[in-house]
């Protein structure tokens, strides 16, 4: 188990953006972009097509609890909180999202 993270940065500050693979597709909690509309797709028919995860609209959030910094993920527009990538992949194949480990 790797826990070295080498783009994380100790002079920055606890709520800084710390860069990942994540960030091209991140969107700040202030932004004024409007999320990318798309439709669930129906599970009771044949046609079974997953989203792509380029396509959804991931952001993260970074709070500071007594314990430490925490910081999870979610979708813009919901109130998805994922802590870990194994809950992040969890998520997709529930929701029909192509995991792309590469993006994560």
């Amino acid at each position: 188990l790797d826990l070295n993270f080498p783009d994380y940065d100790d002079e920055e500050d606890d709520f800084d953006t710390v860069r990942d693979s994540l960030a091209s597709r991140l969107v700040s909690k202030t932004s004024t972009e409007t999320p990318t509309s798309f439709e669930k797709p129906d599970l009771s028919s044949d046609n079974r097509s997953l989203i792509p995860c380029s396509e959804v609209k991931w952001i993260r959030n970074i709070g500071r609890e007594v314990t430490g910094s925490n910081v999870y993920y979610g979708i813009e527009g919901t109130a998805t909180r994922l802590r870990s990538f194994n809950e992040i992949e969890r998520y997709c194949n529930k929701n029909n999202i192509h995991y792309e480990p590469e993006f994560v």
